[in-house]
């Protein structure tokens, strides 16, 4: 059955049975539609009309499954080779029972088809027949009832055992009830256990880069109106591109073209040298047949793939499967393949597809972030440790456009100072006391229709082990990995407190990028010893190093903000 009961559905029959009155003075429910349209005394009616709805539900009653191909049979909506585009050619190769999936009466999917198909495998493990058989059997005990009470005359026997006769079916089942006060209600008089919706899971897709030192080839197949098509390209560990194809395959179909371009990868990268070689793809069937060396492809295909083998023995090869959302860039060149004739190769990123890769690359964009903020002034004001991000920031735009020409205006500031002396202030108190002096400038001066004001958090230090379950240790002179979970031992330091209850009071948009945390844990990141002071600095941070992180988010934030 589906992952919904039908509390209104059926209730409606069981009060076509016993009468509405009886339901409105036995249960405290009245039917929220009639489902029924015959005489009251129509149970018959009833149970066919609520059978009609239930098997509307219920995706095949499987038995054993001893009997049902799992892959040509339309034991699901459609054939199970349908459902995952399979050509007829590889469909024929194909054999295997639903018995061969159910051990112990449950259903045994492999983990692989769930990542790959996971609303596939959800349609499968609910397919049941427990349900058509219990809620059979509450309407063959309504039937027995009903006869009895035609000459017993005993209503509160009928009520009190279709109570537990649904109650009973309810304890068998797992499936989730309606988000409906009425359907609530129903379901609380019957006894059964009220089993909310799960939430969602919500999983982030994104493209990942390869280890250093290996090159990452994403492709992808496309079919339509009986051309095949494919494409994909070649990246490194920082996502710059190698190389991008594309190729029209022409008669063929989706398997075909899928098949296709891993041949055309392997070949592509033999040629250029590249020996260290990640294939990514979002079929994981491809993945899994095309490196068996004991499959059989398509007749088209095998010479070409036996080919390969020779080529593979020379490179050291991995594969990996990532969802379709995952996999843009290759699905955008093999749509792109239908405009050419035949094989096209680009050493570079071609405009179609240069969004694509900035949305992909992990990190910063230094072009992107200059095209973006053209014409535009950023200012950092603060302390060293604003000063350590400012050299972060000019670090990536000079790594990012090494050619790039670039003036450096230096105007020495005539300063006025006026010292205000409080003695004895508790240090937050004071940062308290700084922090709103400022804020009330911001709600005063900033015009946020010409300026973005940003507050760069609070960048902690580590000089306390304690704070890290370090006893005994006073600096970071010897810390040389990152705090493993995405917690803090000690907490967030007072500071961010202070701050954030501080920004709560100001009234123009105010940006906080809260970098203490990810900084918290990064007891690793410190210039420690090895600073022009010659002393222990575990205040200010490595370039390159966390501050790069920390204009990611300022990147991000400007973009999006």
């Amino acid at each position: 059955m589906d992952d919904e009961v039908l509390p209104s559905e059926i209730g409606a029959v069981i009060m076509e049975a016993i009468g509405s009155e009886n339901g409105e003075r036995y249960l405290g429910f009245t039917a929220k539609k009639r489902l029924v349209e015959e005489p009251r005394s129509s149970l018959v009616a009833g149970f066919r009309v609520v059978i009609s709805v239930i098997s509307a539900y219920v995706c095949w009653w499987v038995g054993h499954g001893d009997n049902i191909d799992f892959w040509h049979d339309r034991w699901l909506e459609s054939a199970m080779k349908d459902l995952l585009h399979i050509s007829e050619q590889v469909a024929k190769s194909l054999k295997a029972k639903v018995s061969d999936f159910i051990v112990q009466g449950q259903w045994c999917i492999p983990p692989c088809f769930k990542t790959a198909f996971p609303a596939i495998a959800r349609q499968i493990e609910g397919v049941r027949s427990l349900w058509l058989a219990s809620i059979a059997s509450i309407f063959w005990g309504l039937w027995i009832q009903k006869n009895a009470l035609k000459f017993e005359d005993n209503v509160e026997r009928l009520i009190f055992g279709v109570i537990s006769w649904v109650r009973e079916a309810g304890f068998i089942s797992k499936a989730s009830m309606y988000n409906s006060v009425h359907d609530l209600m129903i379901i609380k008089k019957f006894g059964v256990p009220c089993l909310p919706r799960k939430a969602p899971k919500i999983l982030e897709v994104k493209w990942h880069p390869p280890l250093r030192g290996w090159i990452k080839c994403n492709t992808d197949g496309f079919y339509k109106n009986g051309i095949a098509a494919c494409g994909g390209l070649f990246r490194d560990w920082d996502a710059s591109v190698y190389g991008v194809f594309a190729y029209n395959i022409g008669s063929g179909n989706a398997y075909v073209a899928e098949f296709m371009v891993v041949i055309i990868a392997v070949k592509m990268a033999h040629s250029k040298g590249w020996r260290k070689i990640w294939f990514e793809m979002d079929s994981t069937i491809t993945l899994s047949n095309f490196f068996n060396r004991n499959y059989t492809p398509p007749w088209k295909l095998q010479r070409r793939w036996e080919a390969c083998w020779s080529m593979l023995d020379d490179m050291e090869v991995r594969s990996s499967h990532i969802f379709r959302e995952g996999n843009v860039l290759a699905d955008i060149l093999s749509n792109m393949a239908l405009r050419h004739v035949f094989f096209v190769w680009w050493d570079s990123v071609i405009d179609d597809i240069k969004v694509a890769v900035s949305e992909d690359r992990l990190g910063f964009d230094g072009e992107d972030f200059l095209l973006k903020n053209k014409g535009k002034k950023i200012m950092f004001i603060g302390d060293s440790v604003s000063l350590n991000q400012w050299q972060s920031l000019l670090c990536l735009l000079h790594a990012a456009l090494p050619q790039a020409q670039v003036t450096q205006y230096t105007n020495a500031p005539a300063t006025t100072v006026t010292y205000q002396v409080l003695k004895d202030m508790d240090r937050m108190v004071a940062f308290r006391k700084a922090l709103t002096t400022w804020a009330a400038w911001v709600n005063t001066v900033v015009d946020p229709r010409k300026t973005k004001v940003f507050f760069q958090g609070i960048s902690p230090v580590h000089y306390n082990g304690k704070e890290w379950n370090e006893a005994g240790v006073t600096n970071c002179g010897k810390e040389t990995e990152p705090i493993k979970g995405s917690t803090y031992p000690s907490g967030l330091p007072p500071a961010s407190l202070v701050l954030k209850q501080v920004l709560g009071t100001i009234k123009k948009p105010i940006y906080l990028l809260d970098i203490t945390t990810l900084s918290q844990l990064r007891k690793d990141a410190h210039p420690s010893s090895y600073n022009a002071f010659k002393g222990m600095d575990c205040t200010h941070w490595c370039v390159a190093g966390l501050p790069d992180t920390w204009n990611q988010l300022l990147y991000s934030a400007l973009i999006w903000g």
